[in-house]
């Protein structure tokens, strides 16, 4: 038996020799860094490999010393944990998990980075078919967050391009970029790095081919390190990531100033027929299968590839126009046709010119040619009425139940005695099955899952809303035609992308409105909107709950306008079929009141991960009316609860924390939390806090997140002439009187508390995310 790190391996694998005498062995074991494909090839050469996991603070974690069969030669890579150990895999997203180990009575870590504990930073995945086997595929430190929020595992697109004989070594970057790239050691001396790249691209085709769209590599973007400047490496043998970057950052950001005026397979442009021409610039990078008046996010547009058409069109514009499209600009038309309709004004001179008033006026009748364009496929009320419940018990269809506020709203109504069945609605996912997603929500956010699924009361459905029968086949589209409530709270989230790129949860609304029009009882509709819809409120005057036509108070974000282009759905199923519907605008959620859980992605927690690094907090005097997300998960249960009872066709209600408290309230405690854990945080002005933040290294995004939501920050100070009127960060101060009227739950609803902030702490601590 041979125990080795991979560098060694690796190696190895050049030789027959070194291969025929690892077949003799009777197991080779390697751990302490992946392994590229090559272990594949050994494997099946019947070289007896195996990986082993351990660490220095928890010891060696793994049943190591098995024998794979030859039906399992596909497995070297994957691992069995040992069941001496009590271990947690905590989700990260993309079916990535963190080890955390607790402390037990067989075992306990010699070191502890958290409450009874310790978090590893290892990221793993399942095996895809045997629940007991998992495979180590990066650090969670190591991950690249690109500035549209998406995530790269950088390792494995690492170790296939690593595995080049032409490859010393390579490490990627991208953090808070619009695209990843990779920076590349050879193993020979390189004169002419473009005919390296050359013979190297079949290596980082065959990485890209595996990689989600988004983390792919593009030419223009890969760095070839210079043989007097080496990459600096561990005693393991693998680069020093955070190092390699540091040493060739100037070379980095000059290959992505390179890379926005990239000209290389530059697309024919006709100047006269721009809308054709633009096309083509698309489908070159998308594919001929694009549709022209189709949502590109719809149809599978990511950054990577908005970045290569918005560079391709630069390159177009340029003989004859210097403009500079900002990175987002193919998300800001995100249609050709819309794409097209921008470069052609453009082009003839207008366009940008356009005053702030032109553009809220515009973006309004966007709005308004939105809701139009929907509400016409609305049905109309059946002739015959609609039938009695037959029961006492609700039937309730809820949507996006694997979120933070769907999770408990699904929780909420398994334990209503009310509620007799719930339909549980989410999207399909290729990778996972929904089942495994629900359970993994629920579990992260401290619910009995077991009893919730096994409950015989719920039915787990996978669909998709924007299909006209809801993706369902006809006998499950009968049954939930009988349901009496549709808590509608499915919507994408996402803060970068226009108007257009929501068509599908729009259509969503229209086809729930539908299926509730035509449904036995005439379901009652409550839908989950956001205080986003209403970003644009007239300061100074009072946001009361009540229905809004004018669409110029949402213009901003896609996603508010999109939450508004709902609102407006709803209000006209009402006035034209009689159908009861509920808008709940809804504010800032907070951790729950039982444990504490907030999603650590949050706004709020990265100010908080970030005051680690600053030493300092915001304070100051402005309220905030975060509600807790179990107490807004009671109100909506409320709402629907009484809506039936309702003599009105449409209602607006708000739901916000009733008893806003101020933020300063929130971050004393925080400050004295921190303080109790080895860290001295100063309270200082929200713009001197800004001021220290806007001074910090935009490199160090994992301790210091609120850098990546600078924009955000910069506009949220609010002065002391519009503290009345609104929160914090600067959103509208809901009124509740009418929500409370509704709902028991929000009337009784408590201040936050001390306490309540102390375990959104502990969450975060328990997490490893402070």
């Amino acid at each position: 038996m041979v125990v080795v790190v991979p560098a060694f391996i690796e190696e190895w694998a050049k030789s027959k020799d070194s291969i025929d005498v690892l077949k003799k062995l009777d197991l080779v074991l390697y751990g302490g860094a992946g392994l590229s494909e090559v272990g594949a090839a050994l494997s099946r050469e019947g070289v007896p490999l195996l990986s082993v996991y351990g660490s220095t603070e928890c010891g060696p974690s793994c049943c190591c010393f098995e024998k794979r069969d030859a039906n399992n030669l596909d497995d070297w890579a994957y691992v069995v944990l040992s069941s001496n150990y009590n271990y947690r895999l905590i989700p990260q997203g993309d079916g990535l998990f963190e080890i955390h180990y607790l402390q037990s009575e067989m075992h306990a870590p010699s070191v502890t980075n958290m409450p009874g504990g310790y978090n590893t930073g290892d990221l793993v995945e399942r095996h895809p078919t045997k629940a007991n086997l998992i495979k180590v595929v990066g650090r969670s430190d190591s991950q690249i967050i690109l500035a549209s929020g998406e995530k790269t595992n950088p390792e494995p697109i690492e170790r296939t391009i690593g595995a080049s004989p032409l490859v010393s070594g390579c490490v990627m970057f991208g953090r808070q970029r619009i695209a990843n790239g990779i920076l590349i050691q050879p193993v020979d001396s390189v004169e002419d790095t473009s005919a390296f790249v050359d013979q190297l691209w079949p290596s980082i085709e065959a990485a890209n081919e595996h990689a989600p769209q988004h983390s792919r590599l593009q030419r223009a973007l890969v760095v070839v390190a210079a043989s007097d400047k080496p990459l600096p490496m561990t005693p393991k043998g693998s680069i020093k990531r955070k190092a390699a970057l540091e040493l060739y950052d100037g070379e980095i950001n000059e290959a992505y100033e390179k890379s926005d005026d990239d000209t290389t397979e530059q697309v024919p442009f006709d100047y006269s027929n721009v809308p054709a021409s633009v096309a083509q610039v698309v489908k070159t990078v998308m594919g001929e299968g694009v549709e022209d008046d189709v949502d590109l996010v719809s149809q599978g547009l990511d950054s990577m590839q908005a970045t290569m058409i918005r560079n391709k069109l630069v390159a177009a514009l340029k003989p004859v126009k210097d403009v500079n499209l900002g990175g987002t600009v193919v998300f800001q038309y995100p249609k050709i046709t819309l794409l097209a309709s921008f470069i052609d004004d453009l082009l003839k001179g207008s366009g940008p010119e356009a005053t702030a008033e032109d553009v809220v006026a515009r973006k309004a009748a966007e709005i308004n040619a939105t809701i139009a364009l929907h509400v016409r496929n609305l049905k109309q009320k059946p002739q015959h009425g609609w039938e009695a419940p037959v029961s006492e018990g609700k039937n309730v269809l809820v949507t996006g139940t694997t979120g933070g506020l769907g999770a408990q709203l699904l929780y909420t109504l398994i334990k209503d005695p009310a509620v007799e069945h719930v339909f549980a609605l989410n999207r399909a996912n290729a990778r996972k099955g929904l089942r495994e997603r629900q359970l993994e929500s629920l579990i992260e956010k401290g619910m009995p899952a077991d009893d919730i699924l096994a409950s015989p009361k719920l039915s787990l459905l996978e669909a998709n809303l924007a299909k006209s029968d809801l993706g369902l086949d006809g006998d499950v589209y009968s049954d939930i035609n009988a349901v009496d409530v549709i808590i509608h709270n499915a919507w994408r989230v996402d803060f970068n992308v226009a108007l257009q790129s929501f068509e599908p949860d729009i259509t969503g609304v229209v086809n729930l409105c539908n299926l509730a029009i035509s449904s036995r009882h005439g379901a009652a509709i409550i839908f989950t909107s956001s205080i986003a819809s209403v970003s644009r409120w007239p300061v100074g005057e009072a946001t009361v709950e009540q229905p809004v036509s004018d669409a110029s108070v949402a213009v901003g974000m896609g996603y508010g306008e999109s939450k508004f282009v709902g609102e407006r759905i709803l209000a006209h199923a009402s006035a034209e079929s009689g159908l009861r519907t509920t808008v709940l605008r809804i504010g800032q959620l907070c951790g729950d009141r039982e444990i504490g859980f907030w999603s650590s992605s949050n706004w709020v927690p990265a100010i908080i991960k970030s005051a680690q690094t600053l030493h300092c907090l915001p304070t100051g005097e402005d309220l905030v009316a975060w509600i807790a997300l179990d107490d807004a998960a009671r109100a909506v249960v409320d709402f629907s609860r009484n809506r039936r009872a309702s003599g009105e066709k449409h209602d607006l209600l708000h739901l916000v924390h009733p008893r806003p408290t101020t933020w300063s309230r929130v971050f004393d405690v925080v400050a004295d939390y921190l303080h109790k854990r080895g860290t001295e945080v100063e309270l200082v002005e929200y713009k001197q806090w800004l001021e220290k933040l806007q001074k910090q290294d935009t490199a160090n995004m994992t301790v210091n997140p609120a850098i990546k939501l600078l924009p955000m920050f910069e506009s949220g100070h609010v002065s002391h002439e519009r503290r009345q009127y609104v929160e914090a960060m600067g959103n509208p101060l809901l009124q509740t009187i009418r929500a409370e009227q509704a709902s028991e739950s929000l009337r009784k609803c408590t201040e936050l508390s001390d306490r309540d902030v102390e375990k959104w702490m502990d969450s975060w601590v328990k997490e490893g995310f402070l």
